[in-house]
């Protein structure tokens, strides 16, 4: 869940949040994302806090990353589609370098982070003491801090990955337009989705500079979700008309 004002590389992911500097290198074969699918999603389904929807947020991109690496490899080498190979390239390479390292991370973080919020509120509601309790409150609200970044970095890598879908979309293979919708359509439900993620988690504080700050933050990321939305909506409109005229041809 990630609370800051441009997307960010990998590397500067690691460096502002804590979160990820706690997955230790002896975790990463336990990581979410190399479990088999059937696993993982069973792990979905079992009812507990990890992992959560911002693991599913990020998986939903990474999703949306392979569809429309799919969609590029389908368009290349062929004659109708070297004019715009160049911007396919450019998008795909996009992708593999930037948005794609974020969402893989954000899978194990996520669920590392929101892990720790759950302990925190766990030890202050066993808590009697009340100057005691106090304190593991703000620790807990602490955590939620640093874990609402990481939903915020989801929906921007999203975002990002919503504008190569289109991109992909327009100029790609149009056989494979099947795969850039939906490409399209899980780029901005993993947006969305972090959206709703980071909103109810502002509903655990009280009006602070931060939250308000991050509020209007999610607002921004929200206006940038309805506007790919109507996009999304104006393609599908053009498919439509594509299979009635085709319809009134014969």
């Amino acid at each position: 869940m990630i609370g800051i004002a441009e997307f960010v590389t990998p590397h500067r992911y690691k460096q502002q949040s804590s979160c990820h500097l706690r997955i230790s290198p002896q975790s990463m074969a336990r990581e979410l994302i190399q479990l088999p699918a059937a696993q993982l999603l069973q792990k979905f389904g079992s009812g507990g806090h990890k992992p959560g929807s911002g693991s599913a947020a990020a998986l939903l991109g990474l999703i949306a990353c392979k569809l429309i690496q799919t969609v590029v490899t389908l368009s290349a080498n062929r004659e109708l589609y070297k004019p715009v190979e160049p911007q396919l390239t450019l998008a795909n390479q996009d992708i593999t370098s930037d948005i794609e390292p974020v969402l893989m991370t954000a899978v194990q973080e996520d669920a590392e982070c929101f892990d720790r919020v759950i302990a925190a509120r766990r030890l202050r509601d066993a808590e009697t003491d009340k100057t005691k309790r106090r304190a593991l409150a703000e620790k807990a609200l602490a955590e939620l801090r640093t874990a609402t970044e990481i939903p915020i970095a989801i929906t921007e890598a999203c975002l990002k990955l919503a504008d190569k879908a289109t991109l992909v979309f327009d100029l790609g293979f149009k056989a494979a337009r099947g795969d850039s919708g939906v490409a399209i359509s899980s780029a901005l439900a993993g947006a969305q989705g972090s959206l709703s993620i980071i909103y109810l988690n502002l509903t655990s504080f009280k009006g602070s500079e931060w939250a308000i700050r991050t509020r209007v933050r999610a607002d921004d990321l929200a206006i940038r979700v309805q506007s790919h939305q109507m996009q999304l909506l104006e393609r599908i409109s053009r498919l439509q008309k594509e299979a009635i005229d085709r319809e009134n041809a014969h």
